[in-house]
């Protein structure tokens, strides 16, 4: 079952130019290919455009004037969701920062465009073999928090402890 993007992946500025449905199509223009190469489903909510297969989900979204791309393995619960930047940070073994240095200020179609091409580098591996990623990933995202804050970060990590904890158990 779908659900509405994250209510932190979604934030239109007021005064931005382009409008809601805008954007979506800017979205839809460069990411189109998941659904031509991998037989992904399609939809279009008032918060994401939602590209599915059978095994995950991938609600992309803009915040202020970046594209960003959360991604959800069906079945696992909301806060175990992983944005494209945490998967890319493991996937590479190099921290990701859409904020600073990979996105053109203000230019959102080039930011989308640069987007689809990182993501299309590396949609194989994380669509086709999410299984070997999911879990290292967020595994990754856990170390990273630890090593900024210099602790492991506030209550709501407990979850997902417990959430990485019970894959290592039925191993």
């Amino acid at each position: 079952m779908l659900r509405k993007a994250h209510p932190l992946c979604f934030y239109f500025v007021t005064y931005d130019t382009m409008n809601q449905t805008q954007l979506f199509d800017l979205l839809d223009k460069y990411f189109h290919w998941l659904i031509d190469d991998f037989g992904l489903s399609y939809k279009r909510n008032e918060f994401a455009s939602v590209y599915s297969s059978d095994k995950l989900a991938m609600e992309l979204c803009w915040d202020r004037y970046h594209p960003t791309i959360d991604i959800i393995l069906h079945g696992e619960p909301d806060y175990s969701r992983l944005s494209f930047g945490w998967v890319i940070s493991y996937l590479t073994n190099e921290r990701f920062n859409a904020n600073n240095s990979f996105y053109k200020s203000g230019d959102k179609e080039e930011n989308a465009k640069k987007l689809a091409e990182l993501f299309k580098t590396h949609s194989k591996h994380i669509i086709l073999e999410i299984d070997t990623w999911w879990i290292p990933a967020q595994k990754n995202k856990i170390k990273i928090w630890e090593n900024d804050l210099g602790i492991s970060p506030v209550n709501f990590l407990d979850r997902i402890y417990k959430y990485v904890e019970s894959f290592e158990r039925a191993d």
